[in-house]
């Protein structure tokens, strides 16, 4: 896979998941057939430009393991109590909790956004939906008309704060 000739990577995923870097290849082709993992490519890239592996980025693309290897499989031990769960949760998730479900808003939003495009209820048919990204740039939702002339862009984000 051209995602993983940066030996870093490789040597990392290899060293956590205790597989073999010789038989790591074959399992990491296939985590996408399965429905694991997804690779996203900002909007508007071509499929040619689709081979570029540095412009991709690889996502888990289950909820419940993403937030289980995100919060729960980095910790050093058992959760064995309601007590511990509770600090876990203070400590290792609550903080960063927030940060965590935008992605799952940035789902929601741009599965309304391609419905309502869909059906006509857009300022402008969009010809693109989605996120773009280069280098330390990025865009959550935008969308963008076949023109190419008009551009609509949002920021999925969930805050926490105080009601009155």
């Amino acid at each position: 896979m051209s995602e993983f000739r940066d030996p870093t990577t490789y040597n990392g995923i290899s060293q956590k998941s205790f597989v073999a870097p010789t038989k790591l290849t074959a399992y990491l082709k296939i985590l996408p057939d399965m429905g694991l993992v997804e690779r996203e490519y900002p909007a508007l890239t071509s499929t040619k430009m689709q081979g570029n592996a540095a412009r991709g980025l690889d996502k888990i693309s289950d909820r419940f393991l993403k937030f289980w290897f995100r919060f729960i499989a980095s910790q050093s031990t058992e959760i064995p109590t309601v007590s511990a769960a509770a600090t876990v949760w203070e400590h290792a998730v609550a903080p960063f909790f927030f940060e965590f479900a935008s992605d799952a808003l940035e789902a929601c939003c741009k599965e309304y956004l391609v419905r309502r495009n869909f059906d006509g209820q857009l300022p402008f048919f969009a010809s693109s939906i989605g996120r773009w990204w280069h280098k330390t740039k990025k865009l959550t939702l935008w969308q963008l008309t076949p023109s190419r002339k008009t551009c609509w862009s949002a920021n999925a984000n969930i805050e926490q704060f105080r009601l009155p």
